[in-house]
């Protein structure tokens, strides 16, 4: 019969408990149960008797349960494993009751095996990698290998029982094997001799190789998702189109402002050569008059109203043939820079800009290419998961100068033409 202390300790834990409604009544009762048998003075721990509840679930339990032999059993003997016994898993029967030991009989219930939700505890063993079945198949398949899946409530171990269960491997849960060299107890208060290699143990592992572990049961190779290189190559490709948008960009910006220093440059040329053109028209027309005056048989020669001899002339001559050459080397040198400037494009003008006076900076040919040279053109050593199929199923090298050259093709050549695609395919680019 029960205390009245003691009922009223279970009673006041019921009530506390009761006001969380985090927790199920399977959960309720096993925390009471274990609290007013094992540990009845961890009620000052949570605060149990104070009229503000402390809102709390299962976990904060399980984390002082698990501190006693007691609490870590009735743990254990909660934990379940999803799928059939003898069909996805087998339980080992230990004598040591601190301890549960499970062998998953196929890949998915060692991935289950590995998670937080089989004893609470995380682990990663390669065995129950979810994304790649390669590891199992190595270990279980080929080497034979039987995994023994042990927890103690706080820690988690898988043993490899090796072909011929006479010998063992432990990994801990970093999945380094094996930590049972040079210690013969590698799991602390467990015999793993004693516990899994006795002759019923070592049948029951030909067993399950026979009917779980055999070549029927290897995974077959899963086709490679190139999902992630699909999509790093069309980033890959977005970013080189976006270079070749930005250089043209920048190139019809350029044009555009050398378009505009050309116009005006004409525009000067022109003013000068009309300045001229009857200047130099009138001195030609004159300086003619005169040199075939000078070669007649006249005696006169009247000029802006005053009569000339061909004595008196030569002074006049000299200095309108002075005049006259002025004004056509003028004329001359607008009227070819404009017919010259006329015909070039705005291209043309960085490697020209020292032989015009241009209304406007007009940079040389250097400059030009260092302006282009700017252009953030991608490199697909930095797209790694591209790269990584570029290298791995193609064979090539993500840094080599075919790469670079085909990429500096499809920006500053080709653009999106046939040409640039061809470019990128020739040295082994294109989408998985």
């Amino acid at each position: 019969m029960k205390s009245f202390t003691k009922f009223i300790i279970e009673a006041n834990y019921m009530r506390f408990l009761k006001k969380n409604k985090n927790l199920t009544d399977d959960q309720r009762n096993d925390i009471n149960d274990f609290f007013s048998k094992e540990s009845p003075q961890a009620g000052s721990q949570f605060d149990w008797q104070n009229r503000k509840v402390r809102k709390m679930d299962f976990s904060d339990f399980e984390s002082h349960m698990m501190k006693t032999p007691a609490g870590s059993r009735k743990l254990l003997k909660k934990i379940k494993i999803p799928g059939s016994k003898g069909d996805d898993y087998w339980p080992m029967r230990i004598k040591n009751k601190s301890f549960i030991a499970n062998i998953p009989l196929n890949q998915e219930t060692a991935e289950y095996m590995n998670s937080c939700k089989y004893g609470n505890l995380l682990v990663n063993y390669c065995i129950g990698w979810g994304d790649d079945a390669s590891y199992w198949d190595d270990h279980v398949i080929d080497e034979q290998k039987v995994p023994v899946y042990v927890i103690d409530g706080r820690k988690k171990w898988v043993v490899m029982i090796k072909d011929g269960n006479n010998s063992y491997e432990v990994w801990d849960k970093m999945n380094d094997k094996d930590v049972s060299k040079g210690n013969p107890e590698p799991i602390p208060g467990f015999s793993i001799k004693k516990e899994l290699l006795g002759s019923s143990q070592k049948k029951l592992y030909n067993e399950i190789r026979e009917d779980f572990y055999g070549e029927e049961n290897r995974h077959e190779e899963a086709e490679p998702d190139f999902s992630d290189a699909q999509d790093s190559y069309d980033e890959f490709t977005d970013a080189m189109e976006k270079a070749y948008t930005d250089l043209e960009n920048a190139r019809e910006d350029q044009e555009s402002e050398m378009e505009e220093i050309r116009q005006k440059t004409l525009s000067k040329y022109e003013k000068i050569r009309d300045k001229w053109e009857p200047i130099y028209s009138e001195l030609d027309e004159t300086v003619t008059d005169i040199e075939e005056f000078l070669e007649s048989d006249e005696e006169t020669f009247e000029y802006k109203g005053v009569q000339y001899t061909k004595e008196s002339i030569d002074i006049i001559y000299d200095k309108l043939k002075e005049q006259f050459e002025e004004a056509e080397e003028e004329y001359n040198t607008a009227d070819n820079a404009y017919d010259e400037i006329d015909d070039m494009s705005v291209w043309d003008m960085y490697p020209n800009s020292d032989e015009y006076e241009w209304e406007g900076e007009v940079p040389d040919e250097d400059y030009q290419n260092e302006y282009e040279q700017n252009i953030d053109i991608p490199e697909l050593s930095y797209y790694d998961d591209y790269a990584e199929y570029y290298e791995n199923y193609i064979g090539g090298d993500s840094n080599s100068a075919n790469i670079k050259q085909a990429v500096w093709e499809y920006v500053y050549e080709a653009g999106y033409g046939d040409s640039a695609r061809s470019a990128l395919e020739k040295a082994g680019l294109y989408r998985p």
